[in-house]
């Protein structure tokens, strides 16, 4: 018997599923017909929004969507539904539709009797494949685009599992890396952004647009408020300035489209500062100026986005314009290229930014703002004009997610030091063996006890600062190592380009050099005869510590040399004819492991302190070019005469002494040319431009000049 009913119940739902669709009063998507102790179906999968028409076929009914009539307790339903009690015929009695709306599990009984005992119970699944379905991650709906895929559903979940219908434009997975390296953030920061949700809204637009809808001028409006523009170019259509690279993944509420970049809202602010400089078309010479200080990752950092590391910023820039940075060289005499590239451009930049983030509404008449070289510059507001240091504010508050650019038409120009004094110009030359630059390490410049300039070499090989200096200033190198940098050295060298100091020999680059305390500046005049170059070593190339080499001039302090690191350096002592020279070690913790050399100018070793079981000794008295002099004559004599002086091809001669030969020297006291005298023009063509010493040698006396080659 149970089989011809269960036949009979399908053949009245397959009448009533007809006329449900047909009759008004039970117009529905679907239909659950009674009977007896059974709703058929007793399980039905829907989709959010579609509605269910309850016909009772035989008995008496209710549809009970409320509490559970076994436990009492509430079904918990996402809503509550109850169809009055009925009683069912052959033809079949509406009792009612219930729309569910709601996405979730709906559970019902009938309440009459025992009925829900015996087992008249069902269940409504409102589910469908919604387009939060889609990007839910890891299920591969949508290739390569994971990183916005899981954004949206982190965002947007509830909006996109709803039954109202969205257009989305996802991101693929290499448009989200470029906008990470934009804003100079990981994965997780990016995240947690707090403009993200607002820009991911802009990537969802009202209504289902398949691609076949999409035209050239469509407009859709978004979620964020602002509208999408839809372009097409040869075939290939765009969504603002992102191609649309795959279109067409459906799912009952809406449609995505895989794009290429993501979108921004317009009037956002940029990603940082320095993305504000390097798309501004009037700031190219400021662009290059920030690349060649060093600044662009400083200028990327986004402190207050960033929580994994402790970061500078947030930043205000007041930007001169190209033509402000134009103007700047042309006051100083320099070309563009020169002022930019050249050892004062760190300091011109960091005269202009501060570290910290000034809006012009928060900034006040009189107030002193500290910038990146802790010196302090003034703000003035009159009549409503924003000025720093007088110089007016032309276009204020351009915004970056960390900080603020205010751009100005002249530049705010640091104190500079003098590259030229009555000693002429030195030259601080900075190499890296590997050509990474010196991280963080850097060169404390000193000129008679006042910090001048600390300067590094921030990429590259190589790099040269020039500083002027005064007769008789002491200049002094202290080298400070900080993290990141290797292979390193510098060589100093005075106006002449003779080398004064050098802290590392050739096969030793891997130590941190060594400092320069007192440097004599113009101590030595033109009668020099060569330069006495010092090594310094340590067997085990941790330094001397706290031990010294000074060096005395004729009873006079002339420099003192330290090497905290490293297992080698070298320098070189400018002499006159007959200077008596000391050589003083000052010793310091492990003393035996030190030793020094010292080579005359013409390349013999006079003194050699090396023992691997003992302090070097010093050195007292050592005479300066005693080869160059007779037994009564140690000093430069200057009867006779050259010209023309300085030179380029020829020298003549002009004495009353019988000259037997001549003889050029370098001013490292390197033997050049040494030929027989016969009255006639010397041929100096050879030589390049430079200062150079010659020697007339008779049988009984020799005289030194000095001559320059100028080509």
């Amino acid at each position: 018997m149970k089989k011809p009913l269960v036949i009979l119940i399908l053949l009245f739902a397959l009448i009533y599923s007809k006329r449900s669709i047909a009759q008004t009063p039970c117009e529905a998507d679907h239909t659950i017909l009674l009977t007896n102790f059974t709703f058929t179906p007793s399980e039905l999968t829907i989709i959010p929004g579609e509605s269910v028409a309850f016909i009772n076929v035989e008995g008496q009914h209710t549809v009970n969507g409320i509490n559970n009539t076994v436990t009492g307790m509430p079904f918990n339903n996402p809503f509550e539904f109850f169809l009055e009690e009925t009683e069912g015929n052959s033809q079949g009695v509406c009792m009612g539709v219930v729309t569910f709306e709601e996405a979730g599990t709906y559970n019902f009984d009938c309440s009459i009797g025992f009925h829900a005992q015996l087992g008249m119970t069902g269940q409504i699944i409102a589910d469908a494949f919604t387009l939060s379905d889609a990007l839910i991650p890891g299920s591969n709906y949508i290739p390569d685009a994971f990183q916005s895929s899981y954004s949206l559903y982190v965002y947007y979940d509830s909006l996109l599992n709803s039954n109202n219908d969205y257009t989305v434009f996802v991101p693929n997975d290499q448009a989200v890396d470029d906008v990470k390296e934009l804003m100079n953030l990981g994965q997780f920061d990016l995240l947690s952004f707090f403009d993200l949700q607002t820009a991911l809204g802009y990537h969802i637009a009202d209504g289902t647009w398949a691609s076949n809808q999409l035209t050239d001028g469509l407009s859709l409006s978004t979620l964020q408020g602002q509208s999408l523009s839809i372009s097409e170019e040869n075939g290939v259509f765009k969504v603002d300035d992102a191609q649309i690279i795959a279109t067409d993944y459906f799912a009952d509420n809406g449609v995505i489209h895989i794009i290429d970049k993501c979108l921004a809202p317009s009037g956002y602010p940029k990603a940082t500062v320095w993305d504000i400089i390097k798309d501004s078309p009037d700031h190219n010479y400021l662009e290059t100026a920030i690349i060649n200080s060093g600044l662009v990752e400083t200028l990327r950092e986004q402190d207050e986005l960033d929580d994994n590391v402790e970061l500078a910023g947030p930043f205000t820039l007041f930007a001169p314009t190209d033509s402000a940075l134009e103007n700047l060289a042309e006051e100083r005499g320099e070309t563009i290229e020169e002022l930019i590239e050249g050892q004062y451009i760190d300091k011109i930049v960091k005269n202009h930014l501060i570290e910290n983030r000034f809006l012009s509404n928060t900034l006040s008449n009189g107030q002193q703002l500290q910038n990146f070289l802790n010196e302090f510059i003034q703000v003035s507001i009159e009549n409503s004009i924003l000025s720093i240091e007088d110089i007016p504010v032309s276009e204020a508050d351009v915004k970056a997610y960390n900080g603020v650019v205010h751009i100005i038409e002249s530049t705010i120009v640091p104190d500079l030091p003098p590259v030229s004094g009555s000693c002429g110009t030195w030259s601080l030359v900075m190499k890296s063996a590997d050509g990474i630059g010196w991280g963080e390490s850097y060169l404390d410049i000193v000129v008679d006890g006042q910090s001048i300039s600390t300067e590094t070499l921030i990429s590259g090989f190589s790099s040269t600062y020039q500083f002027g200096v005064d007769l008789e200033e002491e200049v002094s190198i202290y080298f400070v190592n900080g993290a990141g940098g290797s292979s390193i050295s510098y060589e100093l060298y005075n106006s002449s380009n003779q080398l004064l100091f050098a802290s590392q020999n050739q096969g030793n680059s891997n130590y941190p050099p060594g400092n320069i305390v007192g440097l004599k500046a113009c101590s030595k005049t033109s009668e020099t005869c060569g330069q006495f170059r010092v090594e310094m070593y340590d067997d085990y190339g941790d330094g001397w510590d706290f031990g010294s080499l000074s060096i005395n001039i004729n009873s006079e302090f002339y420099a003192s040399y330290n090497m905290p690191v490293g297992n080698a350096q070298f320098f070189y002592v400018p002499a006159n004819i007959g200077d008596e020279i000391d050589f003083i070690y000052q010793a310091g913790a492990f003393s035996e492991e030190n030793s020094f050399i010292v080579y005359d100018p013409q390349g013999e070793e006079i003194l050699n302190e090396f023992d691997p079981f003992a302090a070097p000794s010093s050195a007292y008295g050592i005479i300066a070019c005693q080869e160059l002099t007779s037994t009564d004559e140690t000093e430069l004599s200057t009867e006779s005469l050259i010209y023309p002086n300085p030179s380029s091809d020829k020298l003549y001669i002009q004495t009353n002494k019988e000259i037997d030969r001549i003889i050029i020297y370098d001013l490292n006291g390197r033997e050049l040319s040494n030929k027989a005298y016969n009255n006639e023009a010397i041929d100096v063509g050879f030589l390049k431009t430079s200062h150079y010493i010659l020697s007339l040698r008779g049988k009984t006396s020799s005289e030194f000049l000095k001559f320059s080659i100028i080509k």
